[in-house]
């Protein structure tokens, strides 16, 4: 028997899926049927084939593909709740850089009541269509009928090449695809740093041209996880959370940068950049991998170069901070491992590290890798730590942290979700205290900044960080540095470029130009334009986060202004222009060719205004100063093939 429950199940699964995310968009029940009948005439094809092999095998293959779809059925419902999509690469790359407890958290984190009736009610469903005793299958026929159906569904199918086994339509083909390129993307990428790691402990060291004018015995750089600026008492936060960074600052060490995002909002991209002379411009030409890192420039620059993590040594396949981090000299993990029953040490873990594993030399470069507050937030913070001012859900309410912006109560697990944040945030500002304190009596000078940041029912019901569901909450990070007394005194004229520089526009891919800025160090890499310390620093670059400019898109308040992709339509008088400049970043222009110029209008010289185009351009070009103008698009109404190109030479 060919058309049996097992292909009725793996098509319903398959167009379900199909159509739930349809159905968000405002399809649904149509989508259904279609991909069902094509999933059936698919496997129908699939499974004739399969008659032909020893009955154990077939039984195998088909039950096989069964429990494949109900895992695909189970790990795709609780994306679509979570973040109203499915498997795709960037979760896939999550998955590959997560290390195994915190892969464990995170589905901590989501699994929701919501979320737990819908995948019993998805497993319920699944055993009772394959155990209650009605009858599903049709008569068996003949077996001529089976291969006339086979070559002509065959013919239907496969004449269309590959469109049905794409993503889209065939869940396990887009499994398939994501799983293939992220386990070939990461290892190639793995194998080609080591391959360049050789060259950069050989040719590089001896060819690459760097200076240093500066002595500064004691760098330091603390790289914190998942922390969003906005709930640090520093950056102005209603309780408060960072008592010890508010108190460096109030004593002249500490400075705070109050404008700067990160590049990604997941840590192996951001740290990739962060790390590395990579950045949003060049990444589209050059793998990150072939820029020169941070630890090999120290190394060169004579610094004996140290890692302390409080992040596992091994991932599921390894992860970009780990790949880096083999290039320092002395490198030391809390611990070693990825079982998920293995729990977390927090962070002030790494004092006891630093303390056993450090070696002296004339000029160190330590690096910090925090678990600062990433999910799940529970985990976080030591509960036990005396040192540490926590908060309650009262405290949080009085302060009403529990409202969103439009008004609406966040729920319950929203409200207890951002009271662990908070209090992680808080012990986050106790380790990174901490850290400053051992070296408070050096000649030291601390960067400290976040991978990306996590959204925590800001504006909306949501946690988290989903470059698909972009918010500025999850790139809003802290940057700030830490100089002791000694440094002070030794270079004030560095303590002057900090200080001007507090509320430049920064992303996080250009931090180690400024980095190499502070410290004296200039090589070929090196851009005095991308240094947020320097006089030359372009403070007009556009940010852009997941396709959008930050500060155009998402840097204003709730509701965003247009995004990019939204047009406003027939723009065809300067007011239209002056009235929407801030609302709208795109503009729809309509033009005709009338009496030897270019008129802006829709109906040509029945409504015209008389206004020329050249002007039009003039006026959109002014109202932001000369500076950033909105994208405008021309549409020609009446165009040869000679004015057209009077009119691309004129524009």
């Amino acid at each position: 028997m060919i058309l049996n429950r097992r292909i009725w199940y793996i098509a319903a699964v398959n167009a379900m899926l199909f159509a739930l995310l349809e159905l968000s968009i405002g399809g649904g029940l149509k989508q259904f049927f279609k991909i069902f009948f094509q999933t059936c005439g698919l496997f129908f094809c699939l499974f004739y084939l399969f008659r032909f092999l020893p009955l154990r095998l077939k039984n195998t293959l088909e039950i096989g593909f069964v429990l494949i779809y109900g895992f695909i059925g189970i790990v795709e419902i609780f994306l679509f709740i979570n973040f109203s999509n499915y498997l795709n690469p960037i979760f896939f790359d999550t998955l590959l850089a997560s290390q195994a407890n915190e892969a464990a958290e995170f589905m901590q984190s989501y699994f929701s009541l919501n979320v737990a009736l819908a995948l019993l009610g998805f497993i319920g469903v699944s055993i009772l269509f394959f155990y209650l005793p009605f009858k599903f299958n049709p008569k068996p026929l003949n077996s001529k009928v089976y291969f006339a159906l086979f070559l002509i569904i065959s013919i239907a199918i496969f004449s269309k090449g590959t469109k049905y086994l794409e993503d889209e339509r065939l869940r396990l083909g887009g499994w398939f695809i994501t799983i293939k390129d992220g386990i070939t993307e990461q290892n190639r990428y793995l194998n080609e740093f080591k391959e360049l790691a050789k060259t950069l402990d050989t040719q590089m060291q001896k060819d690459y041209n760097l200076t240093t004018t500066l002595n500064i015995p004691k760098v330091v750089l603390i790289i914190g996880e998942s922390t969003q600026r906005n709930y640090q008492s520093l950056y102005g936060f209603k309780l408060d959370t960072t008592p010890n960074l508010n108190s460096l600052r109030a004593s002249g060490n500490l400075f705070e940068f109050s404008d700067t995002i990160s590049s990604e909002s997941h840590t192996n991209p951001a740290l990739a950049k962060l790390l590395t002379f990579s950045n949003y411009e060049n990444s589209q030409s050059t793998k990150w991998y072939e820029h020169m890192n941070i630890i090999d420039l120290m190394k060169i620059a004579g610094y004996k170069t140290q890692w302390f993590s409080n992040q596992e040594a091994v991932s599921i396949w390894g992860n970009i901070p780990e790949v880096i981090s083999n290039r320092a000299e002395i490198r030391e993990f809390t611990r070693i491992g990825t079982s998920i029953g293995l729990k977390n040490d927090f962070d002030e873990a790494l004092l006891d590290v630093y303390q056993k594993y450090r070696v002296k030399a004339d000029r160190e470069f330590h690096i910090f890798h925090l678990m600062g507050t990433h999910m799940a937030y529970a985990n976080r913070f030591d509960k036990s730590n005396e040192n540490v001012r926590y908060f309650d859900i009262d405290e949080l309410k009085s302060a009403g942290l529990d409202i969103l912006p439009n008004g609406e109560k966040i729920s319950k697990k929203g409200l207890k979700e951002k009271l662990n944040f908070i209090n992680a945030t808080a012990y986050n500002d106790y380790v990174v205290s901490e850290i400053l304190k051992l070296y408070s009596d050096e000649n030291a000078i601390v960067f400290y900044i976040s991978d990306h940041a996590d959204e925590v029912y800001d504006f909306r019901e949501y946690m988290g960080h989903n470059q698909g569901n972009a918010s500025r909450f999850m790139v809003e990070i802290p940057f700030m540095i830490y100089t002791s007394d000694k440094f002070k005194s030794n270079n004030p004229q560095i303590i002057e470029k900090i200080k001007n520089a507090q509320n430049r526009p920064l992303m996080s891919d250009d931090f180690i130009h400024g980095f190499m800025d502070i410290l004296g160090i200039t090589s070929k890499d090196f851009e005095p334009s991308r240094s947020i310390f320097s006089d030359k620093f372009n403070s007009d670059r556009i940010r852009i986060f997941s396709g959008k400019d930050y500060d155009k898109e998402l840097k204003t308040n709730y509701p965003f202004a247009s995004p990019s992709k939204i047009w406003l339509h027939r723009t065809n008088e300067p007011k239209k222009l002056a009235d929407f400049k801030n609302i709208y970043q795109n503009f729809e222009i309509d033009v005709h060719f009338i009496d030897g110029y270019f008129d802006v209008g829709h109906n040509g010289k029945k409504d015209s205004i008389g206004l020329n185009l050249k002007d039009m351009l003039k006026i959109a070009q002014n109202q932001n100063g000369g500076g950033y103008s909105p994208h405008i698009w021309l549409d020609f109404k009446n165009l040869s093939k000679d004015n057209e190109r009077a009119a691309l030479n004129e524009l």
